[in-house]
């Protein structure tokens, strides 16, 4: 659809470093028309576009959610027979039965099976929300055994990654070894709940800071403001609660111990706040 061309042509726009796109729309057939007159005049069209530069990606900074849900396997790509009769030792360093893996990213739902792009996604999930290098992820692949040509280029044309130009571009708490909560995050998310603050929907924290916070969440959330860590929120948590304190619907029905419970609700809230990249 228009939308994936559109993130396509962006991704080309990485790859050649072209920094001002200047476009034209018309019909299909007047743009068909006027490509074979070019191609005709310049003997190829690449003459004027320019091939993409795919090496460039190397240079560039990639980031992503991606959390595995299932595998389905792909029974057709190889008779069960022939896959069970072939000896382990010539199954191809860095290969696996071919099946398709489903994804949960911050864009919906995607499917894969090329088991390169799996492998660079368990690194960016790994390091998210810190970006990680081009260079970087064709490293991660050679020590798995696989081959890392052309795999950069699998991975933005298959998978809506966040691509970022130069590391100097990036927020200063994710140039260095910031842990904790993202400044501002506090405020914006519970400014967002009792003020009613606007923000837009393009923002990156416009979704995430629509949750409504319970007492217990938002005593967490003053205590990673502070610079506390989850295990110190969780204890201080613990000590509210025994207190009568801050206290949320679950301990109504959870079965755990007070302090396992405590600690359970922090890593819950973190778990969200780092899925959105407010957590570091």
């Amino acid at each position: 659809g228009l939308k994936h061309r559109v993130q396509q042509q962006q991704a080309l726009d990485f790859a050649v470093g072209r920094s001002f796109r200047k476009s034209l729309w018309a019909h299909q057939a007047h743009w068909e028309q006027a490509m074979h007159a070019v191609a005709a005049e310049h003997q190829s069209a690449e003459a004027v576009t320019g091939a993409p530069l795919w090496d460039r990606l190397r240079e560039l900074q990639f980031a992503g959610w991606f959390v595995p849900q299932a595998h389905e396997p792909d029974t057709a790509a190889e008779p069960h027979a022939e896959r069970m009769a072939r000896p382990a030792s010539t199954q191809p360093l860095g290969q696996v039965p071919r099946s398709t893996v489903r994804y949960d990213s911050l864009h919906g739902t995607l499917g894969l099976k090329d088991p390169r792009i799996m492998a660079m996604l368990e690194l960016l999930q790994h390091s998210w929300p810190r970006p990680v290098s081009g260079h970087n992820l064709e490293d991660w692949l050679c020590t798995r055994g696989y081959s890392a040509e052309g795999a950069l280029k699998s991975l933005v044309q298959q998978v809506p990654v966040d691509i970022n130009r130069a590391y100097a571009d990036l927020p200063d708490c994710l140039q260095d070894d910031f842990v904790g909560l993202v400044p501002g995050v506090a405020a914006l998310a519970l400014d967002r709940q009792d003020y009613e603050l606007p923000i837009s929907d393009f923002n990156a924290w416009y979704q995430p800071s629509l949750d409504h916070y319970n007492d217990t969440e938002r005593f967490i959330l003053h205590q990673l403001k502070q610079g506390h860590t989850p295990m110190q929120a969780s204890v201080a948590l613990h000590q509210a609660w025994q207190d009568g304190q801050y206290l949320c619907p679950r301990l109504c029905t959870t079965t755990l111990p007070l302090a396992q419970a405590a600690l359970a609700s922090v890593e819950e809230l973190v778990a969200t706040l780092r899925k959105y990249a407010m957590y570091l």
